[in-house]
């Protein structure tokens, strides 16, 4: 983070979510240290599979709040092929992870122009190996006023 860019984030670690061999969906609503639920500009999840030599398995980030038509409980859009030979991607909004053995993968989603979400679901796929966890920061980062910076303000509580 730079002397420009202002950040209010919050982290969420997760594990035990996912079932070998189905695939599962968790919705996840973005909440502020209170409970409350908050409006984010800003999400990135990490994954990672802790043990085994199964192969990779692939997670969706999808996006709630933020305006686009279909997702992936509703209208069962997947955005995850198990074959190449029914490859139909679904224009899922959001974003996906490989998970595999010993690797942490992340990604991360940025609104632009007043876009913001207001939790996501991870539609976590149907492989032999799941992964064991996920971290997920959400919040928002905007730009700082910098008269403030030059005028000795500090942060505030």
């Amino acid at each position: 983070m730079d002397l420009t860019t202002g950040q209010r984030t919050f982290c969420l670690n997760l594990s035990g979510l996912s079932i070998p061999d189905e695939t599962t969906v968790t919705h996840v609503p973005f909440r502020d240290s209170s409970g409350n639920l908050i409006k984010c500009n800003y999400v990135r999840v990490s994954a990672s599979k802790g043990g085994g030599s199964n192969p990779p398995n692939g997670v969706l980030v999808e996006l709630s709040g933020v305006s686009h038509i279909g997702n992936a409980v509703l209208n069962e859009l997947s955005g995850m092929q198990a074959s190449s030979a029914n490859i139909n991607p679904s224009g899922v909004c959001g974003f996906g992870l490989l998970c595999s053995y010993l690797a942490v993968d992340s990604g991360e989603w940025h609104g632009s122009n007043g876009e913001v979400a207001t939790a996501i679901n991870l539609v976590i796929g149907g492989a032999p190996s799941v992964c064991d966890s996920y971290s997920i920061t959400y919040g928002n980062l905007f730009q700082l006023n910098p008269l403030r910076l030059s005028q000795g303000y500090d942060k505030g509580v």
